[in-house]
Protein backbone atom coordinates (compact mmCIF):
# COMPACT_ATOMS: atom_id res chain seq x y z
CA UNK A 1 0.00 0.00 0.00
CA UNK A 2 3.16 2.28 0.46
CA UNK A 3 4.95 0.87 -2.48
CA UNK A 4 4.71 3.35 -5.52
CA UNK A 5 1.43 3.38 -7.89
CA UNK A 6 3.59 1.74 -10.73
CA UNK A 7 5.48 -0.93 -8.97
CA UNK A 8 1.89 -1.82 -7.49
CA UNK A 9 0.55 -2.19 -11.19
CA UNK A 10 3.05 -3.96 -12.10
CA UNK A 11 3.39 -6.41 -9.69
CA UNK A 12 0.35 -7.18 -8.14
CA UNK A 13 -1.22 -7.04 -11.63
CA UNK A 14 0.59 -6.45 -14.68
CA UNK A 15 3.12 -8.92 -13.55
CA UNK A 16 0.43 -11.43 -12.58
CA UNK A 17 -1.26 -11.38 -15.75
CA UNK A 18 1.73 -12.15 -17.53
CA UNK A 19 2.73 -15.22 -15.56
CA UNK A 20 -0.80 -16.40 -15.99
CA UNK A 21 -0.63 -15.87 -20.11
CA UNK A 22 2.69 -17.18 -20.47
CA UNK A 23 1.81 -20.62 -18.16
CA UNK A 24 -1.86 -20.93 -18.67
CA UNK A 25 -1.39 -23.53 -21.93
CA UNK A 26 1.15 -25.24 -19.96
CA UNK A 27 -1.33 -26.61 -16.81
CA UNK A 28 -2.26 -29.83 -17.10
CA UNK A 29 -6.16 -30.39 -17.80
CA UNK A 30 -7.63 -30.59 -14.25
CA UNK A 31 -4.83 -28.34 -12.90
CA UNK A 32 -5.64 -25.37 -10.42
CA UNK A 33 -4.54 -22.18 -10.62
CA UNK A 34 -4.57 -20.38 -7.00
CA UNK A 35 -3.77 -16.14 -7.04
CA UNK A 36 -3.87 -14.70 -4.16
CA UNK A 37 -5.44 -11.47 -3.83
CA UNK A 38 -7.39 -9.79 -0.46
CA UNK A 39 -9.52 -8.53 1.30
CA UNK A 40 -9.15 -5.31 -0.04
CA UNK A 41 -10.16 -6.77 -3.80
CA UNK A 42 -13.68 -7.60 -1.90
CA UNK A 43 -15.24 -4.15 -3.10
CA UNK A 44 -14.29 -4.78 -6.99
CA UNK A 45 -17.96 -4.43 -8.10
CA UNK A 46 -17.36 -0.85 -7.32
CA UNK A 47 -15.13 -0.65 -10.05
CA UNK A 48 -16.09 -3.44 -12.21
CA UNK A 49 -15.93 -1.23 -15.71
CA UNK A 50 -12.01 0.31 -14.77
CA UNK A 51 -10.98 -2.84 -14.32
CA UNK A 52 -12.22 -4.77 -17.33
CA UNK A 53 -10.54 -2.10 -19.09
CA UNK A 54 -7.38 -2.91 -17.83
CA UNK A 55 -7.80 -6.48 -18.00
CA UNK A 56 -8.35 -5.92 -22.14
CA UNK A 57 -5.10 -4.07 -22.75
CA UNK A 58 -3.61 -6.16 -24.81
CA UNK A 59 0.21 -5.84 -23.67
CA UNK A 60 2.00 -5.37 -20.87
CA UNK A 61 3.18 -1.94 -21.98
CA UNK A 62 -0.30 -0.93 -22.67
CA UNK A 63 -0.99 -2.17 -19.35
CA UNK A 64 1.56 -0.13 -18.06
CA UNK A 65 0.22 2.80 -19.58
CA UNK A 66 -3.61 2.05 -19.06
CA UNK A 67 -2.51 2.10 -14.83
CA UNK A 68 -0.75 5.38 -14.97
CA UNK A 69 -3.07 7.02 -16.74
CA UNK A 70 -6.40 5.82 -14.86
CA UNK A 71 -5.14 4.49 -11.33
CA UNK A 72 -5.13 8.03 -9.69
CA UNK A 73 -8.13 9.19 -10.03
CA UNK A 74 -9.95 5.45 -9.82
CA UNK A 75 -11.52 6.17 -6.63
CA UNK A 76 -9.47 4.00 -4.27
CA UNK A 77 -5.99 3.53 -3.51
CA UNK A 78 -3.20 1.50 -5.89
CA UNK A 79 -2.94 -1.42 -3.49
CA UNK A 80 -6.91 -2.02 -3.27
CA UNK A 81 -7.74 -1.77 -7.02
CA UNK A 82 -4.88 -3.76 -7.76
CA UNK A 83 -6.30 -6.88 -5.69
CA UNK A 84 -9.84 -5.58 -7.13
CA UNK A 85 -8.34 -6.33 -10.31
CA UNK A 86 -7.05 -9.89 -9.28
CA UNK A 87 -10.52 -10.87 -8.20
CA UNK A 88 -11.65 -10.29 -11.79
CA UNK A 89 -8.81 -11.75 -13.47
CA UNK A 90 -9.08 -15.08 -11.56
CA UNK A 91 -13.04 -14.87 -12.84
CA UNK A 92 -11.80 -14.27 -16.38
CA UNK A 93 -9.21 -17.10 -16.39
CA UNK A 94 -11.75 -19.78 -14.41
CA UNK A 95 -14.02 -19.11 -17.66
CA UNK A 96 -10.71 -19.66 -19.87
CA UNK A 97 -10.01 -22.76 -18.47
CA UNK A 98 -13.26 -24.35 -18.17
CA UNK A 99 -13.06 -26.17 -21.18
CA UNK A 100 -9.68 -28.22 -19.54
CA UNK A 101 -11.04 -28.65 -16.51
CA UNK A 102 -8.66 -26.18 -15.45
CA UNK A 103 -10.25 -24.50 -11.47
CA UNK A 104 -9.03 -20.52 -10.89
CA UNK A 105 -9.73 -19.34 -7.45
CA UNK A 106 -7.68 -16.79 -5.55
CA UNK A 107 -7.56 -15.97 -2.07
CA UNK A 108 -7.92 -13.02 -0.15
CA UNK A 109 -6.27 -12.71 3.36
CA UNK A 110 -7.02 -10.20 5.67
CA UNK A 111 -4.90 -8.65 7.87
CA UNK A 112 -1.46 -11.12 8.64
CA UNK A 113 1.15 -10.92 10.05
CA UNK A 114 3.88 -10.60 7.33
CA UNK A 115 6.38 -8.60 6.39
CA UNK A 116 4.07 -6.02 5.01
CA UNK A 117 1.92 -6.00 8.06
CA UNK A 118 4.20 -2.29 9.02
CA UNK A 119 3.25 -0.79 6.00
CA UNK A 120 -1.08 -1.46 6.29
CA UNK A 121 -0.13 -0.61 10.00
CA UNK A 122 0.88 3.08 8.69
CA UNK A 123 -1.43 3.05 5.85
CA UNK A 124 -4.28 1.70 8.04
CA UNK A 125 -3.41 3.43 11.04
CA UNK A 126 -2.48 2.03 14.33
CA UNK A 127 -5.53 2.08 16.08
CA UNK A 128 -7.92 1.22 12.93
CA UNK A 129 -5.77 -2.10 12.70
CA UNK A 130 -5.43 -3.15 16.22
CA UNK A 131 -9.87 -2.46 16.26
CA UNK A 132 -9.63 -4.37 12.55
CA UNK A 133 -7.68 -7.57 14.39
CA UNK A 134 -9.73 -7.15 17.65
CA UNK A 135 -12.66 -7.67 16.05
CA UNK A 136 -11.92 -11.34 15.13
CA UNK A 137 -9.28 -11.62 18.21
CA UNK A 138 -6.15 -12.04 16.38
CA UNK A 139 -3.93 -10.99 13.49
CA UNK A 140 -4.01 -13.88 10.59
CA UNK A 141 -0.96 -16.07 10.37
CA UNK A 142 0.62 -17.33 7.17
CA UNK A 143 -0.22 -20.74 8.01
CA UNK A 144 -3.78 -19.38 8.07
CA UNK A 145 -3.23 -18.48 4.76
CA UNK A 146 -1.69 -21.42 3.45
CA UNK A 147 -3.89 -23.84 4.38
CA UNK A 148 -6.36 -22.30 2.43
CA UNK A 149 -4.13 -21.65 -0.40
CA UNK A 150 -2.95 -25.67 -0.19
CA UNK A 151 -6.91 -26.74 -0.25
CA UNK A 152 -7.65 -24.34 -3.34
CA UNK A 153 -4.30 -25.87 -4.93
CA UNK A 154 -4.75 -29.51 -4.04
CA UNK A 155 -7.92 -30.55 -2.17
CA UNK A 156 -10.87 -31.74 -2.65
CA UNK A 157 -13.32 -29.54 -4.28
CA UNK A 158 -14.65 -30.42 -7.75
CA UNK A 159 -17.41 -27.63 -8.18
CA UNK A 160 -15.35 -24.81 -7.03
CA UNK A 161 -14.30 -22.35 -10.10
CA UNK A 162 -13.78 -18.59 -10.18
CA UNK A 163 -14.23 -17.98 -6.57
CA UNK A 164 -12.74 -15.38 -4.28
CA UNK A 165 -12.42 -17.20 -0.68
CA UNK A 166 -11.76 -14.71 2.16
CA UNK A 167 -9.69 -15.77 4.62
CA UNK A 168 -9.54 -13.05 7.37
CA UNK A 169 -11.11 -14.97 10.68
CA UNK A 170 -14.40 -14.01 10.04
CA UNK A 171 -14.15 -10.20 9.65
CA UNK A 172 -15.58 -9.59 6.23
CA UNK A 173 -18.85 -11.44 7.01
CA UNK A 174 -18.90 -9.50 10.48
CA UNK A 175 -19.10 -6.49 8.42
CA UNK A 176 -21.26 -7.40 6.08
CA UNK A 177 -23.61 -9.18 8.39
CA UNK A 178 -23.50 -6.37 11.35
CA UNK A 179 -22.44 -8.77 13.60
CA UNK A 180 -19.31 -6.26 13.94
CA UNK A 181 -20.38 -3.18 15.29
CA UNK A 182 -18.01 -0.88 12.33
CA UNK A 183 -19.23 2.44 14.42
CA UNK A 184 -17.00 1.69 16.70
CA UNK A 185 -13.97 1.85 14.21
CA UNK A 186 -11.75 4.49 15.44
CA UNK A 187 -11.69 6.07 11.94
CA UNK A 188 -15.45 5.36 11.40
CA UNK A 189 -14.66 3.67 7.82
CA UNK A 190 -14.61 -0.02 8.83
Amino acid sequence: GTAPLELVGRVNVLGLRLLSDLLFERIVDGGTVVNVASIAGNTWKRRVRPILELLATPTYEEGVAWWNANVPTIGTDPYSFSKEVVVVHTMQLAGRGIARGIQVNDVGPGPTDTPLLPAFRTQTGADQMDWLNAQVGRVGTPADIAEALTWLAIGEHRWLNGNHLTVDGGLSAGMQARWVDTRSSPDGRA
